[in-house]
């Protein structure tokens, strides 16, 4: 640096001596802003496992409300099953009394 007399005022651009940082603590600052910005970015252990717990009830909710839906799903269809076959027994009145009287005589021909 140039000397410059301290009763006169700095022109612009330079610095006393006595108020220039040096090198190394500029660049040491820096690297500590640099790692206090990496660490406020990585989530801690405890996070990742509170995020993982809310995931999981989140997960744990859906396959609840789909178990849900598909059982109502099945039982409608049981149902409709159900009220087709007893349609179709009405409609054929004699084959179903044939078919039973057959199912009943096989069964009791096999248990003897």
């Amino acid at each position: 640096m140039v000397d410059h007399p301290k009763d006169e005022p700095t022109p612009l651009g330079m610095m006393h001596d006595a108020d220039a940082p040096l090198v190394e603590e500029v660049l040491e600052d820096r690297r500590l802003e640099e790692r206090q910005a990496e660490a406020s970015f990585t989530p801690t252990q405890h996070e990742q496992i509170a995020a993982l717990k809310a995931e999981l009830s989140r997960l744990q909710a859906s396959i609840k409300e789909i178990a849900a839906g598909s059982s109502q799903v099945a039982a409608g269809e049981m149902k409709e099953v159900v009220s087709r076959v007893e349609r179709k027994l009405q409609e054929n009145v004699f084959v179903a009394v044939a078919a039973a009287a057959f199912i009943g005589f096989i069964w009791g021909t096999t248990r003897r």
